[in-house]
C-alpha cells in the first residue's frame, strides 16, 4: 500500500502533512517533474 496516495490516487494526510512542512502546496506538487519530486522526497528524508 502506497502511504502517500489512496486507493483513489487522493493524497494523504501524510503527504499532506510533508508537503506542509516542507512549504509546497499540493497543487504545486502536482505540477512537479519527476526530478523535482525526487529532490522532495530526498528533503522530506532528511526530517
Amino acid at each position: 500500500m502506497n502511504p502517500y496516495l489512496t486507493e483513489e490516487k487522493e493524497p494523504t494526510q501524510v503527504l499532506l502533512d510533508t508537503l506542509d512542512y516542507l512549504g509546497i502546496t499540493i497543487d504545486e506538487f502536482k505540477k512537479m517533474s519527476d526530478n523535482q519530486v525526487k529532490q522532495v522526497v530526498e528533503r522530506s528524508s532528511d526530517v
